[in-house]
């Protein structure tokens, strides 16, 4: 797990990697595969910005596209958000 924390020593993220893709929530394993049915999962990662109810969470999911490496990321109810290159 990775944190991060203000100057101040405020909380401002957490990573925490998630071992498989059976471990996701349903919603976000439904969107997942709706939109990259075939996909390679290499690594999973929830992160979490911000504390208390303010808190927003995403789940990155590393897969192989071709012979790319893509980030693509999920909210918690399984809505897709953004796809990135992996350098």
């Amino acid at each position: 797990m990775e944190a991060s924390f203000t100057p101040d020593g405020k909380f401002h993220s957490a990573e925490e990697p998630i071992a498989s893709e059976a471990d996701l929530p349903a919603k976000v394993k439904e969107g997942f595969r709706k939109k990259y049915p075939d996909a390679k999962v290499i690594s999973i990662e929830k992160e979490t910005t911000g504390d208390g109810p303010d808190a927003k969470v995403i789940y990155e999911i590393v897969i192989e596209k071709g012979k790319d490496k893509v980030e693509v990321q999920f909210d918690p109810e399984g809505k897709f958000i953004a796809e990135e290159k992996v350098k």
